[in-house]
């Protein structure tokens, strides 16, 4: 498989090991060609994680917790659209799009937090906490997950 410098970047800042269990067969529709949006129910931030002064959070399947800036960096709103597709090599991919304006914001923050976690929260629970690889400052971020995980991101953007 032959990635862009940008592709690569991003699918290695969002590989995360945080299994998600549980799945709904009604979101294989969403994950089956072109990019499908849908609308977004539950609440999704992104927040630093760290050592202290923080915000306890649960992970969402409450195995672990995070220690997360109280304050987040990133909400919903900052987000023009979410949808879902199956990219070439047939692996499910979440799309996240930004608003223009929140762009030059989203370079600043992933350049600030080069090898180090940050908290994907979905409605107040930790649902992955990727390693920042380097500055991302493309309008997108695609999120892949193997072995049937991603329905179940969907699944919590959605609030079901």
């Amino acid at each position: 498989m032959s990635l862009s410098r940008r592709q690569l970047s991003t699918y290695l800042f969002l590989l995360w090991a945080v299994p998600i269990a549980g799945c709904s067969g009604d979101l294989v529709s969403l994950l089956t060609g072109k990019p499908e949006e849908f609308p977004v129910k539950g609440s999704i931030e992104i927040r630093a994680i760290v050592k202290e002064n923080g915000q306890v959070m649960p992970s969402w399947d409450g195995q672990e917790s995070y220690t997360v800036a109280r304050q987040s960096h990133f909400t919903q709103q900052d987000f023009e659209s979410f949808s879902s597709f199956v990219n070439d090599d047939g692996e499910p991919v979440l799309l996240l799009r930004w608003k223009k304006s929140s762009i030059p914001a989203w370079a600043a923050f992933t350049e600030k937090h080069v090898k180090k976690k940050v908290a994907f929260v979905v409605t107040n629970k930790v649902v992955m906490a990727p390693v920042v690889q380097e500055k991302i400052d493309g309008p997108e971020i695609e999120i892949l997950a193997g072995g049937g995980k991603l329905p179940h991101l969907i699944k919590a953007l959605q609030g079901r």
